[in-house]
């Protein structure tokens, strides 16, 4: 995985659906991101309820069982940059624990849910230690 720096005047939208990714949210959570997203512009969330999934799949909403993370994550997909620095700058507003934040790359559109929370994990780790 790599950090790359966003333009936060940039809201040009990356082609596909416009969506967020949330999993290890209960309902009271999830009525609260949902309202948070309408003030930032994106236009969905999906709760993620299999990790096996691939994240295309999840996109794309062709299955969706039952094999929830209890990880809170939220993965951004076709978000434009300022978007994306309007909704990570503002979300502590909404007064949750700060999740671990991923955006959808043409490499990990391939990957299980769970193969990229496994990443972020480490890579949250190998952060902390520095």
């Amino acid at each position: 995985m790599s950090f790359a720096k966003i333009d936060e005047e940039n809201s040009q939208r990356p082609r596909g659906k416009n969506c967020i990714l949330v999993s290890g949210y209960n309902e009271k959570e999830l009525i609260l991101l949902s309202n948070f997203i309408k003030k930032v512009g994106i236009e969905k969330i999906i709760e993620v309820k299999d990790e096996n999934e691939i994240l295309n799949q999840i996109i794309d909403e062709v299955n969706n069982n039952l094999n929830k993370s209890s990880e809170k994550v939220i993965v951004f997909n076709s978000v434009s940059d300022k978007e994306l620095n309007t909704f990570i700058n503002n979300f502590k507003v909404l007064n949750l624990s700060r999740p671990l934040f991923a955006v959808v790359t043409p490499t990990s559109a391939k990957w299980k849910f769970k193969e990229l929370v496994s990443e972020l994990l480490k890579e949250k780790k190998a952060f902390e230690n520095r």
